[in-house]
């Protein structure tokens, strides 16, 4: 079962001048950087609400995120997919697990559930690994 929406992903090329807008004008909080990737986060314990990743070649939103309570729920929505021969990747980023996947328009969804606590783990390193 989804539990709420998670973040929203959005590109940008012009990184500096986004983060200004969105901590200095509607009072996000600054999160880590990783690579090409931001995240700002509101007043909550989610890892990020809002992540930024940094294209020349798009400017427009890339994903949608919902959390789920349990991996046992992440892994009813695999099987459901499975099921009905729905394609989707499953990936560990190490605070936490997810799956990305189409809606019938093409918009990318992600299911994940946060395992930060569970792993011991605070922030995302960078790295991520396909399970599927």
């Amino acid at each position: 079962m989804i539990k709420r929406i998670g973040h929203i992903m959005l590109f940008v090329r012009n990184l500096d001048l986004m983060m200004d807008f969105y901590t200095n004008i509607l009072g996000f909080s600054k999160g880590v950087t990783v690579g090409e990737y931001s995240f700002l986060k509101t007043a909550n314990d989610s890892h990020h609400d809002l992540a930024f990743c940094i294209s020349q070649e798009k400017n427009n939103f890339e994903h949608l995120a919902f959390e789920l309570n349990s991996t046992e729920d992440l892994q009813d929505f695999c099987t459901k997919f499975e099921n009905i021969k729905m394609s989707f990747e499953r990936y560990d980023y190490g605070i936490g697990e997810c799956i990305y996947f189409n809606d019938p328009e093409g918009n990318c969804l992600e299911l994940f559930v946060d395992l930060r606590k569970q792993r011991n783990v605070i922030h995302w390193n960078g790295k991520f690994e396909r399970l599927n």
